[in-house]
């Protein structure tokens, strides 16, 4: 649960930042980036869930990075005014990627603690 609740703090951020720093990223409105970040955070967490086991590491950081790729590219088309051009999808994607690399730390480590345990 504690993950989930950084993810929805930190890829909305991400976003957001990534709008700014990145050429071919633009979003008419604040609440854009905000609704990508949540669609990547809530993708992720279910695909982490799914597959995140100590031997499955690159395979995951791989479908977050095409995961986060596609929702970046693809979501802002529903949008008025906004666009993303694939440079800026891909340079956004490595950027999520390499957020996510302390978060499956973090989840592998927690669960070798909490088998250990029982």
């Amino acid at each position: 649960m504690t993950i989930l609740l950084i993810k929805l703090i930190l890829t909305p951020v991400l976003a957001t930042f990534a709008a700014f720093i990145f050429p071919g990223i633009f979003y008419s409105s604040y609440w854009q980036p905000i609704i990508i970040g949540v669609a990547i955070a809530l993708v992720t967490r279910y695909v982490e869930r799914i597959l995140l086991r100590s031997h499955t590491k690159i395979i995951t950081l791989i479908i977050d990075f095409f995961t986060a790729f596609f929702i970046t590219y693809i979501l802002p088309y529903g949008f008025e005014n906004a666009y993303v051009l694939f440079p800026g999808a891909v340079f956004t994607a490595i950027l999520f990627t390499v957020a996510e690399l302390p978060q499956h730390y973090f989840l592998l480590k927690e669960d070798v603690e909490q088998n250990s345990i029982v």
